[in-house]
């Protein structure tokens, strides 16, 4: 089932820099994303991460999103792998709470987003991103 309200305020704000999607699990966070990146982005890709990702498994997971067969080795490598495709919509999704390293590769990657590149991040919980751990 489509869920078309998010869909909007998805859209509403394209033009932000980060858009946090967050609710109890079962609530349609990833069909929402899924939706809105097939019908209304234009270049948007989608990233999933299992509980208690690591950095390594945020790089590995953007690195198959990005289609980067050499995959990241650092996250200035991800900052200009995204800065080369801008303008870009990514999507990723946290399946549940990343480790504390995962968590602060993704606050990084929410304070150093690059011009063009919005970022819309999926979770169950904003107090993980609000304390960074």
């Amino acid at each position: 089932m489509r869920r078309a309200r998010i869909e909007e305020w998805l859209e509403r704000f394209k033009s932000a820099p980060v858009r946090f999607l967050m609710a109890p699990p079962g609530f349609g966070k990833t069909m929402a994303l899924l939706d809105y990146l097939r019908h209304r982005a234009a270049n948007g890709f989608y990233c999933a991460l299992a509980a208690g990702a690591t950095k390594e498994a945020l790089w590995s997971g953007l690195a198959g999103s990005l289609a980067v067969d050499a995959g990241f080795a650092s996250q200035e490598e991800v900052l200009h792998a995204l800065a080369e495709r801008a303008p870009l919509e990514l999507a990723i999704d946290c399946a549940a709470v990343p480790s504390t390293d995962g968590i602060a590769a993704i606050l990084r990657l929410v304070e150093e987003v690059p011009e063009g590149v919005s970022l819309l991040i999926a979770c169950r919980s904003r107090a993980v991103f609000q304390s960074g751990t």
